[in-house]
């Protein structure tokens, strides 16, 4: 296991991020017959590791662009969170439907578009969306899809916060 996953399970972190960036925004940068070959045995052996030694500890991943090719993979390696679902170039509301019951997915507001050039009233309406299609069985993060870029009008990202917030019309 790292030295700094280990470090971090053993004093007490409750969520431990890992970031591996596979994904382009269209398509894979390594063909996932490869990933599963040379990447996932690493995950795997990672992970079983750390669940034996670390029951307690949860796993999110971070992987920007398409990476919808190994979702199935991840969920089957066990990580608890998937970052994010780009909206660039996945579909969320498809892949909640397919894999939201098996692993908590970010349902994630473009931080290259709507974020910075959209206005408060889109990030407001894509809130909505987002929280829409988690509200059943309330699994979902809402959150950007990577930072939030210097260029993101301040209104916008009140309207993130503010709206996501707010009572569902069902609450």
């Amino acid at each position: 296991m790292p030295a700094l996953a280990e470090a971090s399970a053993r004093a007490g972190i409750d969520v431990l991020c890992f970031y591996d960036d596979v994904g382009t925004q269209t398509g894979m940068q390594i063909a996932p017959d490869m990933w599963r070959r040379f990447i996932r045995p690493r995950w795997s052996g990672l992970l079983d590791d750390l669940r034996r030694r670390f029951p307690r500890v949860r796993t999110f991943l971070h992987s920007c662009g398409c990476i919808e090719a190994i979702i199935p993979d991840i969920v089957d390696l066990g990580f608890d969170m998937l970052h994010p679902l780009q909206p660039e170039c996945m579909d969320f509301a498809k892949l909640h439907r397919r894999f939201g019951r098996h692993i908590a997915l970010c349902a994630t507001l473009s931080s290259q578009r709507l974020l910075p050039f959209g206005s408060p009233q889109d990030v407001r309406r894509e809130v909505r969306r987002l929280k829409a299609i988690c509200r059943a069985d309330r699994r979902g993060m809402l959150c950007p899809s990577n930072v939030i870029q210097p260029e993101t009008p301040w209104a916008n990202v009140l309207a993130f916060a503010e709206e996501a917030r707010a009572p569902s019309p069902s609450d």
